[in-house]
């Protein structure tokens, strides 16, 4: 692939529809190396985040490798699941008990799914995914998983009890709308709920361009609380709680190694890049990733929130 090979278009905020930005970042795509340099500018109006020129819907297959990440086979148990699992089940239970129906929008090769069919099995769940290969890996599992793009997919009215976006909304082109046609596929006291990458956290601050959570060109958007604050007001919901993720020593340590890839001695790297798989590296750090949780300072944020109350005034 080269990288006149994707095709971009410009776009407005996707927050607030203003045409006035400037720039703020230009990056590679550190994560998966789709070539080109990609360009995120900052909403003169709202102050969100985002990509301009962006990829066009045809371009999407090219900047999603055929090894991304959550496309691939997983089968989980619970002796390996992950600890951000037991987070956000936990966090759903507290809000909404043990009993529902949920929809888990972008659910890849089904990971979640069956998580929660391992930590709180009387919740009814199925999916939806845009890509084919994940959506019948999803299948395979047992799941029912509708292969649809969120705007194409079959929502209805009303029909689910919680709906979750792990690490999705961030690459939705229209992530407001999308807000909307969720609040309208819940019940009246149903839940949302999110991770996305939180520009303005530490790990943020302290890995600057190299931070994990940029990853260009897949993120459309990056909010920080403010503009997430707003993004969820204009899709119809109210915030309720947030969370930082307590396994995040995966966005911490993908943010030093793209970070170590710039030392110019490639001796030098391989070490250093060793050296984050070690024992002793993991124990020195992982008095802060609990500090960053805690403090809700984390590359990903967990957010519940429920539909807003109609304004009676209105």
């Amino acid at each position: 692939m080269r990288a006149h090979d994707i095709q971009f278009e410009l776009v407005h905020c996707p927050l607030c529809g203003s045409e006035q930005a400037r720039p703020f970042l230009a990056n590679p795509d550190r994560a998966h190396g789709v070539p080109g340099i990609f360009q995120m500018v900052r909403c003169s109006v709202c102050t969100l985040i985002y990509q301009n020129p962006r990829p066009t819907p045809a371009a999407l297959p090219l900047i999603y490798p055929a090894a991304y990440d959550l496309h691939q086979p997983v089968a989980l148990t619970h002796a390996t699941l992950h600890e951000d699992y037991h987070q956000i089940v936990r966090l759903l239970i507290a809000q909404q008990g043990h009993t529902g129906s949920l929809l888990d929008i972008g659910c890849g090769s089904g990971a979640f799914l069956q998580a929660l069919r391992l930590l709180a099995p009387g919740w009814g769940s199925a999916g939806i995914e845009a890509s084919q290969q994940a959506a019948l890996l999803a299948r395979q599992q047992g799941f029912a998983v509708e292969h649809a793009t969120i705007e194409q997919a079959q929502l209805g009215e009303q029909n689910w009890n919680a709906v979750t976006l792990w690490n999705v909304l961030e690459h939705l082109p229209d992530p407001v709308g999308v807000l909307q046609r969720i609040k309208r596929c819940l019940h009246a006291n149903g839940y949302l709920y999110l991770a996305v990458p939180l520009y303005g956290s530490w790990d943020c601050r302290i890995f600057g361009r190299y931070w994990f959570g940029w990853e260009l060109p897949r993120h459309f958007f990056i909010p920080d609380r403010h503009t997430l604050q707003q993004l969820l007001n204009a899709g119809g919901f109210q915030l309720v709680t947030t969370a930082g993720t307590t396994g995040s020593v995966y966005a911490w340590n993908e943010s030093l190694r793209q970070f170590i890839k710039q030392v110019s001695s490639y001796a030098l790297q391989r070490i250093l890049t060793k050296l984050t798989y070690t024992r002793y590296y993991q124990a020195l750090i992982k008095p802060y990733i609990r500090v960053a949780s805690i403090a809700k300072q984390t590359t990903v944020l967990l957010v519940a929130a429920r539909i807003a109350a109609e304004d009676p005034s209105t």
